[in-house]
């Protein structure tokens, strides 16, 4: 069950992720950050945690919040639904990081943990 949650999940989260990088900053740096934690939780999906699914969840709903604000023309509503995606986004950054770098860390690997962790540990300064 996790599983399909995680992969759904992780599916809507790269069209997002792919506007976001088009914007640049820190909510892009965000994105490709929870999707490399997304990949090694995929590895191992039981290994997510309750916190983590309702956190990716919580974020969901708030991206499809905000694509509904997008066809609006109210430009305060947007930028209000934004500045919750990214709190959403670092919220969910944050907690499956967590279990992400918990799963890294264990002992035994499978060979698609191992590849998902190198990614991860090249992709973030100081890992």
């Amino acid at each position: 069950m996790k599983k399909s949650v995680l992969t759904i999940l992780a599916l809507l989260i790269a069209m997002p992720a792919a506007r976001a990088q088009e914007d640049g900053g820190d909510n892009a740096m965000l994105s490709r950050l929870l999707q490399r934690y997304l990949a090694v939780l995929q590895t191992s999906p039981d290994e997510a945690s309750p916190a983590c699914i309702d956190a990716l969840k919580e974020m969901h709903k708030t991206q499809d919040q905000v694509t509904a604000e997008e066809g609006r023309t109210k430009d305060q509503d947007l930028e209000v639904a934004r500045d919750v995606l990214a709190s959403d986004t670092e919220d969910a950054t944050q907690i499956c990081g967590a279990d992400a770098h918990r799963l890294c860390d264990g002992g035994k690997q499978s060979p698609a943990l191992v590849a998902a962790c190198q990614a991860l540990r090249a992709g973030r300064p100081g890992h």
